[in-house]
């Protein structure tokens, strides 16, 4: 019978729908446990993490009934509004409840959450947010310099790499009303910056998590009366969460801490010592405790979630800032910090709590400095304590050998060794021979681990196994090497050249940026192949199956294309001529031989490189 009433209701709206009242657009907050379960929209409502179409079936004397439509689901409430910003709903069955109109500062929850984060597995997971930015559809109007920055048609998120020590960037398009869905790949509980350069935000995410994130284009726009960045940062605004963990991140949006930074390259300018620069870190340190424990007395039911998480984040900024004070030092003659120094490090953070690897971004970077401050005092004997395979790659081993000496715990110590092997991939682009391989089954446990890594291997030695395209671009120097005088032997290498314009790229196959550049590098050829360009690339220092191996992932042959590996010293002696002092290093030589632009664009400018190829070409 219910439902037989139910349809007829949903019928007769299609032929005569009410309007929605506007005192009902928003968000409301349920009042009891203030959780955000409600909004009401022009052309849908959000409920329990999706968007539903609706009906208004009645509205009459502030108490309307309203028709949620999603899939096949239909939800009936009844809605009584006592004034603009209170109302009762029932939904179907459910008891009334009271909710309040959300402003710009989400109300503080009354009662007290005590549940801690999940312990981590150290597996790859998942999280999920729907989100909605309302008035996305009214920004048009803005100046270009706002319509970057808010008016971007998607939406990011950046989740930090365990194994590559880099971030992994995620983005969805957003739709013409703002709407938009992402799911997110995760290791265990994380902090991730949420579409940072609109919302400038951390969010904390668990694996499983299905959020669901509002914001106000309106409420995040500059406002003449901000007057300041950090005004414009404190100014409550409208972001608010929905969904199971929606809790920490609401309480996160709302706690405006001071923001307080240690100038650390000022403090050294001041010639203090180690132990006054830790002591400044301290009351900076010191200070965001004060104000974050003084909100947590005004705020007695903030979660066990978000006290936990603030107290662990502003204790390794501490250590971060602390072990960052490593690249004050001179390395070269292994200077080291003063007494009294590491073992206030040793003593306040010690290196055994797996929990916080993946749980802080600051954590990382923390014990990345501590093992790379050992490293740079340890003795060099220190890669003896463990059997070296071959003295190819001496240097990964001794850094094995002195994660063995600091890292005892056995998780923490599996990660940071898979993130060792990782940029042993990365440098040398080749795979691992039998020897190496079986040390690797001995130091990598975890299955994720294992199989990432062995991935990039397979990658690697597939790329080895491949031929080159092009032998002919690949020069043998063999002829050159009696030559000591860098003009001669520039003019050596670009004389079979004249009548070309010659683009030079100075790189070596460790730099990171250089092969960033260098994987853009052939569509830039191939558009430019019918003119008169030669693109010439010289090497540093770079092994020469790892050299090869470069190519051969780039794609970088073909008949306009010419590589170089020079020996060192006339490597070297090519680089001062031509006074390149960092890598990648861009030149242009015309048509004539002569040297015409020493800061060329790079591949990333390719609108700039093109342009000004075409016109030397066309001279």
């Amino acid at each position: 019978m219910k439902q037989s009433l139910l349809l007829s209701l949903l019928t007769l709206s299609i032929l005569c729908q009410a309007q929605l009242p506007t005192s009902l657009t928003g968000n409301w907050i349920n009042q009891e446990n203030n959780a955000w379960e409600y909004s009401f929209f022009e052309k849908f409502a959000i409920y329990d993490g999706k968007f539903w179409n609706y009906s208004v079936l009645k509205n009459k004397d502030k108490k309307a009934t309203i028709a949620l439509q999603q899939g096949g689901e239909t939800r009936l409430l009844e809605i009584n509004q006592k004034n603009d910003s209170l109302l009762t709903i029932k939904n179907g069955k459910q008891k009334s409840k009271k909710y309040i109109l959300m402003h710009n500062r989400y109300p503080t929850y009354t009662v007290k959450d005590n549940t801690t984060f999940p312990q981590p597995d150290f597996h790859p997971d998942s999280a999920y947010i729907t989100g909605y930015y309302h008035n996305f559809d009214r920004l048009d109007n803005l100046p270009d310099f706002l319509k970057q920055q808010f008016a971007s048609a998607y939406f990011n998120v950046s989740v930090p790499n365990f194994i590559t020590d880099e971030e992994d960037e995620y983005t969805t398009p957003i739709d013409s009303l703002g709407r938009f869905f992402i799911t997110i790949p995760i290791m265990d509980t994380q902090e991730v910056w949420v579409d940072w350069k609109r919302l400038n935000k951390m969010a904390i995410l668990e694996p499983g998590d299905q959020l669901f994130l509002f914001a106000d284009m309106k409420d995040l726009l500059p406002r003449e009366s901000d007057k300041s960045r950090e005004n414009y940062r404190k100014r409550n605004k409208q972001i608010l969460w929905m969904g199971n963990n929606a809790r920490i991140n609401n309480e996160l949006v709302q706690y405006n801490s001071p923001q307080l930074y240690v100038d650390r390259e000022a403090e050294v300018k001041k010639n203090i010592s180690d132990m006054e620069y830790l002591q400044i870190c301290k009351n900076v340190y010191q200070q965001q405790m004060h104000y974050l424990n003084d909100y947590i007395a005004c705020h007695p039911t903030l979660s066990e979630k978000f006290r936990l998480h603030q107290n662990k984040h502003e204790k390794y900024r501490f250590a971060n800032n602390l072990m960052q004070h490593r690249f004050d030092l001179n390395r070269n003659i292994g200077e080291q910090f003063q007494e009294g120094y590491m073992e206030y490090v040793n003593e306040n953070f010690p290196l055994y709590d797996k929990n916080n690897y993946t749980f802080l971004r600051d954590y990382k970077s923390f014990l990345r400095d501590y093992v790379g401050y050992a490293g740079d005092i340890g003795p060099k004997e220190v890669m003896l304590k463990t059997q070296i395979p071959l003295t190819e790659h001496v240097f990964f081993y001794a850094k094995l050998s002195l994660v063995d000496s600091l890292i005892k715990e056995p998780i923490l110590k599996d990660w940071w060794t898979a993130s060792l092997y990782y940029d042993l991939f990365d440098n040398e682009r080749k795979p691992l021979h039998q020897q190496e391989m079986e040390l690797f089954n001995q130091r990598i446990s975890n299955p994720f681990l294992r199989e990432r890594l062995l991935q990039i291997n397979k990658y690697y030695a597939q790329i080895e196994e491949k031929g080159i395209q092009d032998e002919s671009s690949l020069k043998n120097t063999d002829n050159l090497a009696h030559i000591t005088n860098p003009d001669e032997l520039f003019n050596k290498l670009i004389e079979a050249y004249r009548g070309k314009v010659i683009y030079l790229d100075f790189w070596g196959t460790w730099c990171s940026p250089c092969r960033e550049n260098m994987k853009l590098a052939g569509a830039i050829e191939k558009e430019v192949a019918d003119e008169d360009i030669i693109f010439m690339y010289f090497a540093n220092y770079s092994p020469e199956q790892t050299w090869k191996n470069v190519i051969k992932e780039m794609n970088l042959t073909g008949k306009n294309i010419v590589h170089y590996r020079l020996p060192d010293n006339q490597q070297t002696m090519l680089e001062k001529k031509l006074s390149i002092r960092q890598f990648p290093s861009y030149l242009i030589v015309n048509k004539e031989g002569k040297l015409v632009n020493t800061n060329a664009p790079s591949p990333k400018e390719k609108e700039r490189l093109v342009s000004e190829l075409k016109k030397l070409a066309n001279e």
